[in-house]
């Protein structure tokens, strides 16, 4: 380590969320003007967002409160060559540079032999699970590719790759942590990178002593965590579209009891021969009314 090294505290250089905006903006719609299996659907992802906000929250405690010499960012979204890659943490320490894919699930964690993830639901109800290590490569690939676009071709493929491998880090954090993660039968080099949140500083500390390089610069850190920075691209997304193109008109009532849509009609016997009603259109299935105010 350089005797002028003076950064001993982690500092967030970008600690900002689109998941957050992502959820403001879906919770301002007016879902009482969706139809009812619209309601559900918005009601769901609103759920899967604010778990997935818990779990980076998780994942954010920890870094701050770790003690360490560490640039870390949040959320970021790069390009290159038509391929996307949104991370959810990059945190660059003296000996490596971590790209933490965040999780947060109900239930344990299975990992088989083959290295599928495995979420236990409960009632003995397995689910399978796209791979947060697949997703973690993917991340990998696009990192690497514009960093060699960095460096040009004064540096060989091969020097990269290999110096590229020791640096660049991939850890699958399961941010729920009650979760108990069953990986008996896991293939090793798959159970290396997946850690709980209360586990995470232990696991990077762990994985930078058994890196074999010279520890970076306080310079060197903050230019790796400016290159991330600078590859960032903001999106502002108007989330709340897909919903809105489906909402009724405002004067559209809906059944209080099957959550169809309601119709205007004319009571044509009865006490009151002539006036106006609101009636369920699942009639004769559901025969709710309203009266009009």
């Amino acid at each position: 380590m350089g005797f002028f090294n003076k950064l001993t505290q982690p500092i967030f250089l970008k600690d900002s969320s689109s998941a957050l905006r992502q959820l403001e903006q879906l919770k301002s719609i007016d879902k009482n003007r969706l139809p009812t299996d619209i309601q559900t659907k918005l009601d769901n992802e609103i759920n899967i967002i604010s778990l997935g906000i818990t779990g980076e929250n998780n994942v954010s405690y920890e870094l701050k409160h770790s003690g360490m010499a560490m640039y870390i960012l949040q959320d970021i979204y790069l390009e290159h060559n038509g391929l996307s890659s949104q991370i959810d943490f990059i945190a660059v320490t003296r000996k490596g540079i971590f790209v933490i894919e965040c999780k947060n699930l109900y239930g344990d964690i299975k990992i088989n032999d083959r290295g599928d993830f495995i979420r236990s639901g409960g009632y003995n109800k397995d689910e399978g699970m796209y791979s947060p290590i697949e997703q973690n490569r993917k991340h990998m690939n696009i990192i690497k590719e514009l960093r060699l676009k960095e460096k040009g071709f004064f540096t060989s493929k091969v020097s990269f790759e290999a110096s590229f491998n020791n640096i660049f880090r991939s850890v699958v954090v399961l941010a729920n942590n009650r979760n108990i993660i069953i990986d008996r039968y896991a293939p090793e080099d798959i159970k290396a990178l997946v850690t709980r949140s209360d586990s995470l500083i232990r696991h990077i500390t762990n994985v930078n002593n058994q890196i074999p390089i010279t520890e970076l610069t306080d310079k060197e850190m903050k230019s790796m965590a400016d290159f991330f920075v600078e590859a960032h691209i903001e999106r502002m997304i108007d989330h709340t579209t897909v919903y809105c193109d489906q909402m009724l008109p405002s004067n559209t009532k809906m059944c209080p009891k099957c959550g169809k849509e309601m119709k205007l009609r004319t009571a044509q016997k009865g006490d009151n021969p002539g006036s106006q009603f609101w009636g369920c259109s699942g009639f004769p299935g559901c025969k709710t009314t309203v009266k009009i105010n």
